[in-house]
């Protein structure tokens, strides 16, 4: 039954999602604080609480994870946005802190402080001033 329920939603959610600009502003998505983000961040948060749940139900009932690129690389891409929320109260000197995943999911994204604000880059600076490795 629950099978039948996420593929029937799947479809109905893939339609809705079809029709929408993806860089227009929408709703908050709480683990990136008070400020509305591009649509395609929301769409991102719905992404990633159908696989946490689904790695649930799957790990209930034996069932291998979903944990190739498509699946975990997509969750990870969308969760280090969250990063910049994270960071926003800390202060302090300009700093470039490097993330890079290996294995499956690989991706390099490098998050900036300079005068007061937070970017982040899909991409790596030559010297970073921190570097944290994940093995996916």
């Amino acid at each position: 039954m629950i099978r039948e329920l996420l593929g029937f939603t799947a479809t109905l959610m893939d339609e809705y999602w079809g029709q929408m600009q993806l860089d227009a502003p929408t709703g908050r998505v709480a683990w990136m604080g008070p400020v509305p983000v591009p649509v395609w961040l929301g769409i991102g948060r719905d992404f990633t609480e159908h696989w946490v749940h689904g790695q649930q139900i799957r790990a209930a009932v034996g069932a291998p994870g979903l944990d190739d690129d498509y699946y975990l690389g997509t969750v990870l891409r969308v969760f280090i946005w969250g990063l910049t929320c994270h960071y926003r109260s800390k202060t302090g000197p300009d700093i470039d802190l490097v993330t890079e995943f290996t294995g499956e999911a690989a991706g390099v994204w490098t998050l900036q402080r300079r005068s007061e604000s937070w970017d982040l880059t899909e991409s790596r600076v030559s010297a970073a001033s921190t570097l944290v490795g994940l093995r996916s």
